[in-house]
């Protein structure tokens, strides 16, 4: 299901409030908790939009007042992402639906096809809605851990295959540099005295190559600039 709750936010733009019950009753039949609402104009859908949040939205092909593409260009511009579902009938022209970026055309009268469909399309909105979190609590935790080392007293830096990717200002002050890009993409080695590079080479290439290493200690002498 597409929200935490178990229920499907359903909205239907539809003339016919009997056709729209079939819908309704169609996948409440298939195990869904549906709490719908029906529109049949744009200043409606508009309103619907923009007080609330929808799972799934399903469409009649046939519907004059708002056609499909009306429809999908009006949702695109508002940048929701909510799935549309085209149904159709026997004297529908289908051909310039299939232009149109909605997730399924399906007829009518083909319930287990729309509830497949409906399944299908409520599993993706869950992982597309999964993963924007995902990503947000990625950013927060990157952007409090990016404090926590601009404000830490010891000089912190990381590293891949030996090159500077990131250093905090403590470490740049240790090396007497003044700005991050001075040093982005920098050698370690080139920080090191010549006499040191070896040993320092040994012991970075074996905590390196170990998956899970114990704290290493090592002193050398810094290289001149």
């Amino acid at each position: 299901m597409a929200r935490s709750d178990g229920m499907l936010r359903l909205l239907l733009v539809d003339d016919s409030l009997t056709e729209a019950d079939k819908v309704t009753n169609t996948l409440r039949s298939a195990g869904h908790a549906v709490r719908a609402s029906r529109e049949d104009t744009l200043n409606g859908i508009e309103q619907a939009l923009t007080q609330q949040t929808w799972d799934l939205l399903i469409c009649r092909a046939a519907l004059t007042s708002v056609p499909p593409r009306e429809l999908l260009n009006f949702i695109h511009r508002l940048g929701r992402d909510l799935p549309c579902i085209v149904l159709t009938s026997g004297q529908d022209d289908t051909e310039e639906l299939y232009d149109l970026d909605v997730q399924d055309i399906i007829q009518a009268s083909d319930s287990k096809r729309l509830q497949f469909s409906v399944q299908r399309e409520l599993k993706n909105l869950f992982n597309r809605r999964s993963a924007r979190r995902n990503e947000r609590a990625l950013r927060e935790s990157e952007k409090r851990s990016r404090l926590l080392l601009e404000s830490s007293k010891d000089a912190v830096a990381y590293m891949h295959e030996g090159m500077h990717i990131y250093v905090n200002s403590a470490y740049l002050d240790l090396f007497g540099y003044e700005e991050a890009e001075d040093i982005d993409g920098l050698p370690i080695l080139d920080l090191i005295a010549a006499d040191d590079q070896n040993t320092f080479k040994s012991i970075f290439r074996q905590f390196s190559e170990q998956v899970e290493s114990e704290p290493v200690h090592v002193s050398f002498q810094g290289g001149e600039r």
